[in-house]
């Protein structure tokens, strides 16, 4: 009986595919615990809060380069799986991807070298090479996991993400054996993560099986023409909703210092487990919309019914021992990072609300309406934070947050509760 039912269960592509990207979730989080439990052992507190504002301006900037493609791929490759144009499409948009990150991570080391904080991580030109290559390599395998999510194959995006992680320890083990700084908290970022986009990519083949070989003739003008219809404002609406965690760390540096950012970043490490549920949901609703729109309120109620029912065991998880938790990092972590958690335990509820709503406003192709009430949360937090931080620390990051999210459930309550499952837009 059991047995029956988890085949049921199991069987729904839905429930599936946002499980395969918990479990990815949860596994990266798990193995990145362990680093920056390491770090925190190897490193000063000082190495530690500035490694991680370098590994978060390196992520802010290829998210702001990928999303908007990553959405793309989600939406359209599920029409052409099997096909020459399922390479081709997703050739091409690598390419101008990685491109792009090149640009932007450069403008981002010239930026960030004239400033106190950073000028000294960037002084050596190998340093400037790391920097760009681990950005660049975030931006390829974010690529490789948003075709896995289009294609309902998440599963294979939680191997390739696990592997990149456990390399991840791997290399910085090595590297604190000769001596360590700031920057070899990165280094090992992000060679594992261009170690990852390697094998990936070469696994591709093998892992799809029997699909055509690009057709590289037809990739540009098909990829231009995809990107005209949707790219814009699905990359908005993305960087929006996703840039305020990478942000929030240089702002924690900029407004009190390094050392109180290593107790930011760790502590909203842990906390952020409870906001993934939701996202990986969002995604795996986002798909089955793009997939077929017909089913996408049937779809919409067992995403809320899983959200809720999965968010139950970390919830309690972290109520229960989440100074504990901390405390592992050291005393001072859990001194100044329990109020934090805890506030971000309240905001996983309008967190959850938002998200799935703007699966279903992507699905709709009310993308503009995703878009705005994104940046509109996103902008509250940031600013928020910026005149909160010096006279709260880094607790009113948390309240910032917490605040944006709730105002955005309740602009979004009126869609959610006239939402009938109606035909798709064309």
């Amino acid at each position: 009986m059991t047995a029956d039912l988890l085949d049921r269960v199991w069987s729904d592509s839905l429930i599936r595919n946002a499980i395969q990207l918990m479990s990815t979730t949860a596994a990266t989080a798990g193995l990145g615990y362990v680093f920056w439990l390491l770090a925190a052992r190897l490193v000063t507190p000082e190495e530690l809060g500035l490694g991680a504002a370098i590994t978060a301006v390196a992520t802010a900037v290829s998210v702001s380069v990928h999303l908007g493609g990553g959405m793309l791929l989600v939406e359209r490759l599920p029409r052409h799986e099997g096909t020459a144009g399922w390479w081709s499409r997703l050739l091409a948009l690598a390419v101008v991807e990685v491109v792009a990150t090149v640009a932007v991570a450069a403008v981002a080391v010239l930026v960030l070298s004239d400033g106190t904080a950073f000028r000294g991580a960037f002084a050596a030109p190998l340093n400037v090479f790391v920097f760009v290559l681990g950005t660049c390599a975030w931006t390829g395998t974010n690529v490789l996991s948003y075709a896995f999510i289009s294609l309902r194959r998440s599963g294979r995006g939680l191997l390739l993400n696990v592997a990149v992680s456990s390399a991840k320890l791997l290399i910085f083990g090595l590297l604190t054996v000769s001596g360590h700084d700031a920057f070899s908290v990165f280094t090992s970022w992000a060679l594992a993560g261009t170690a990852g986009v390697v094998v990936g990519t070469a696994l591709l083949p093998w892992w799809w099986g029997g699909v055509s070989r690009p057709d590289l003739a037809r990739s540009r003008p098909a990829v231009r023409r995809e990107v005209a219809a949707s790219f814009c404002w699905h990359h908005l609406t993305s960087c929006a909703g996703v840039l305020v965690p990478l942000l929030l760390p240089v702002i924690v540096v900029m407004r009190i210092s390094a050392a109180d950012n290593a107790y930011f970043y760790t502590t909203w490490m842990v906390g952020g487990i409870l906001l993934t549920v939701s996202q990986s949901v969002s995604s795996s609703l986002f798909a089955e919309g793009s997939w077929s729109a017909t089913e996408i309120r049937r779809k919409m109620v067992t995403a809320i019914r899983l959200t809720a029912a999965i968010l139950v065991v970390p919830v309690a998880v972290v109520l229960a021992a989440g100074g504990e938790i901390l405390r592992i990092f050291g005393p001072g972590f859990a001194e100044h990072g329990t109020v934090l958690l805890l506030t971000l335990v309240v905001a996983a509820v309008p967190d959850a609300v938002t998200s799935l709503a703007v699966a279903v406003l992507r699905v709709y192709r009310q993308v503009r309406f995703a878009a705005g009430l994104n940046a509109a949360m996103s902008v509250l937090t940031l600013a928020g934070a910026w005149f909160l931080l010096p006279a709260t620390g880094i607790v009113g990051a948390g309240l910032a947050f917490l605040v944006a999210q709730a105002l955005g459930a309740v602009a979004v309550m009126p869609f959610l509760l006239s939402f009938r499952g109606a035909a798709v837009r064309s």
